[in-house]
């Protein structure tokens, strides 16, 4: 087990092995079982790594998977999706592009997280060759960030 591990870290190949996505409702479920994707592994690895945060819950919003937080004040109207911390755009099958609605409260600067936008949405691009554990990380340290950020 040593030696895979370490295997996997010197080659920055992480390829996720769990089949299951934690904490997830019967229409979640029924979701991922219908969509057709090349990086499933990697929609279901990210999901749980967003789910180890006990705050977030799961749900089909515009028909994509959504992370949310619940008990957000909403600021000036619906439409300030403050409760939404992430929603996964899996319309292209060789990537997932995850979309912050709030993306923009946070100060945060990567090669894949993108802020160029208007409104207040950041994006963060993953392909099958920029999924990692470090990846993954920086992923769970922007939700952390942006939660932070809502909350407070």
């Amino acid at each position: 087990m040593f030696f895979y591990i370490l295997y996997i870290w010197m080659s920055n190949n992480y390829s996720p092995m769990n089949t299951v996505l934690i904490n997830s409702s019967k229409e979640v479920k029924t979701y991922l079982k219908q969509i057709n994707h090349h990086l499933i592994n990697e929609i279901i690895d990210c999901s749980n790594a967003i789910l180890n945060n006990n705050k977030i819950e799961v749900k089909i919003k515009w028909n994509s998977l959504c992370f949310y937080i619940d008990n957000v004040p909403q600021i000036n109207s619906a439409k300030d999706y403050l409760s939404d911390i992430v929603v996964f755009n899996l319309r292209k099958t060789e990537e997932i592009l995850l979309v912050f609605p709030n993306g923009k409260l946070i100060d945060y600067n990567s090669d894949n997280f993108n802020r160029n936008f208007k409104d207040s949405r950041s994006t963060y691009l993953i392909t099958k060759h920029n999924y990692n554990l470090e990846t993954r990380k920086e992923i769970v340290v922007i939700i952390e960030k942006l939660i932070k950020k809502i909350t407070d």
